[in-house]
C-alpha cells in the first residue's frame, strides 16, 4: 500500500467516525446540539480545532473563514460556546480511532 494510499484511508476512517458522531448525537451535551445549520457546523468546528492553532482564536477563525472562501465571520465567544457542546469522549475516540487506522494502514504496507 503507498504512502498516499495510507493517507488517504486515514484520511477517509477519520471523516466516517466524524459522520457517525453528528448522526448518532450521542457525544453532544444534548440531542439537539447542532441541529440549526450556523456559521461552523460540528464536522467544521472538530476541522478546526484538530489544525493545532498557533495564534489568537479570533485571528484563526478569521484565516479558517477566508480559506474557505466563506464572507462570515464568528466571534471568540460563539466558537467557545459550540466547542463547548461536545464531549471531551469525542476527542478520546477518535484519537483512538485514527491511532487503530495507523497501525491498520502501516502494517498493511
Amino acid at each position: 500500500m503507498s504512502v498516499h494510499s495510507i493517507v488517504h484511508y486515514y484520511i477517509a476512517e477519520c471523516e466516517k467516525f466524524i459522520s457517525m458522531a453528528k448522526e448518532s448525537r450521542s457525544y453532544f451535551l444534548n440531542r439537539t446540539c447542532f441541529t440549526r445549520d450556523r456559521k461552523m457546523g460540528f464536522e467544521n468546528l472538530v476541522i478546526f480545532m484538530l489544525n493545532l492553532v498557533k495564534e489568537s482564536t479570533s485571528l484563526a477563525l478569521e484565516r479558517y473563514f477566508d480559506k474557505t472562501n466563506q464572507e462570515i465571520t464568528m466571534t471568540q465567544q460563539s466558537f467557545s460556546e459550540s466547542r463547548k457542546k461536545i464531549k471531551s469522549e469525542f476527542f478520546r475516540d477518535l484519537f483512538r480511532v485514527s491511532v487503530q487506522t495507523a497501525y491498520k494502514g502501516s502494517c498493511e504496507t
